[in-house]
């Protein structure tokens, strides 16, 4: 075999791996949506379109039916970016289990997501299952949500 085509087929593995990074398995991909994001932040990073955004939302309520969804920015106190709520979440349980996101601002919204656990506290936020990451994420385990649960997210 030539060495252009060594090399070419190493590209080609590369750029394919990177596509559905955190999208299939070994990932575990979440059934449980609504008892696992209820009450929590999600610390988000996006990734091809939405690469280099950071935002962190406040999944408030259940999720069994709109609820809340809160951008917390800098925090409640904060006199310029504060926490205010951005549109709803409602989740699905089940093999099939999706989140959705409907944003007031947002005339693209609403957004289905499937949600892949990567281990470590990370997730990754997928068009469908196998389908293309579009965030990965940080979600500490506790509900209580704080300006600082963020800050060590990205690394």
């Amino acid at each position: 075999m030539s060495r252009f085509a060594c090399v070419s087929g190493l590209i080609l593995f590369l750029a394919v791996g990177d596509l559905s990074a955190g999208c299939v398995s070994p990932s575990t991909l979440l059934t449980n949506l609504r008892s696992f994001l209820a009450g929590k932040m999600v610390c988000a990073t996006g990734r091809g379109a939405q690469a280099g955004d950071h935002w962190q939302e406040w999944h408030s309520g259940s999720g069994n039916g709109p609820s809340p969804l809160w951008e917390y920015a800098r925090g409640p106190s904060d006199p310029i970016d504060e926490t205010r709520i951005v549109g709803t979440w409602e989740a699905t349980q089940g093999s099939s289990s999706t989140v959705t996101y409907s944003y007031t601002d947002d005339s693209g919204s609403p957004y289905v997501r499937v949600i892949y656990d990567n281990g470590s506290g990370n997730y990754s936020f997928c068009t469908a299952a196998g389908g293309t990451e579009v965030a990965v994420a940080y979600i500490p385990a506790s509900p209580v949500a704080s300006a600082t649960q963020c800050a060590a997210f990205p690394p």
